[in-house]
């Protein structure tokens, strides 16, 4: 429900930034970003940028969105959070398969890489379907792993 997210606006940079998971800055630190580099370039440059609810309090949580990436058919998906979506694992779960379905938008393929040591982000990836690919050092000593999914469509029977 649209309760749990909303449009991202700029304040909620701020408030990330002061309260990030160390998970997520090592993630946009091994990447070649600060936090605040990573979340204002997502924030102007997603095509749909959206910050999650924190129950109870009504603080943001996480922001994620989709960027342009070099394929027009694929968007490049990222998320940056709080210890918030640990508190609240299954609000977090229950609403995360929705907001996908917000972020695919013109964009037939999502994808991203992810920080090995980001252990949650993985387990959340591979419970929305996103398959891990490969193993790659996209900065000396930083290794990531390449995920990618598909949007899920029908598929049009010809003979109908």
């Amino acid at each position: 429900m649209a309760e749990h997210y909303r449009t991202s606006i700029r304040s909620d940079i701020d408030y990330l930034l002061a309260h990030m998971r160390p998970e997520d800055v090592a993630e946009c630190l091994g990447g070649g970003s600060s936090p605040n580099e990573a979340l204002a370039y997502g924030f102007m440059a997603s095509t749909r940028c959206l910050t999650l609810i924190e129950p109870g309090n009504g603080a943001p949580a996480a922001m994620l969105g989709v960027t342009p990436s070099e394929y027009d058919c694929a968007g490049k998906i990222w998320l940056l959070g709080t210890s918030a979506i640990e508190r609240y694992p299954m609000t977090f779960l229950r609403h995360s398969r929705e907001v996908l379905g917000q972020l695919y938008g013109r964009y037939t393929l999502l994808y991203n890489f992810t920080f090995v040591e980001n252990e949650m982000h993985h387990r959340w990836l591979k419970w929305l379907g996103f398959v891990f690919l490969r193993k790659v050092e996209l900065t000396p000593d930083k290794f990531f792993y390449e995920f990618v999914r598909p949007k899920a469509e029908p598929i049009l029977d010809e003979r109908a």
